[in-house]
């Protein structure tokens, strides 16, 4: 079971979305600003620069995002846009 979870950790989720859209997505969140703790936003920033550098973010990365209360309005934006994304 460990086995199994250290290497979902080390699956990567391709994103595919433009960096155009990705700026529209950091507008959009900052009306969720205040609702975030420190720790949540920063993980939301350091989610979101890795997908505009490298369009993918790994298991363990996509859980804490998941952790954070702007999940839901990420997931939202997403599909909004069209944008597909495999989680």
């Amino acid at each position: 079971m460990e086995d199994n979870l250290k290497q979902s950790e080390k699956k990567t989720i391709k994103f595919s979305w433009s960096d155009e859209q990705i700026r529209e997505f950091r507008k959009y969140m900052e009306d969720y600003e205040g609702d975030l703790d420190d720790e949540s936003y920063e993980r939301l920033n350091a989610a979101l620069d890795k997908v505009e550098q490298v369009s993918e973010l790994n298991t363990e990365e996509l859980r804490l995002l998941k952790e954070t209360k702007i999940y839901p309005a990420f997931q939202h934006f997403l599909s909004s846009k069209g944008i597909e994304y495999p989680f």
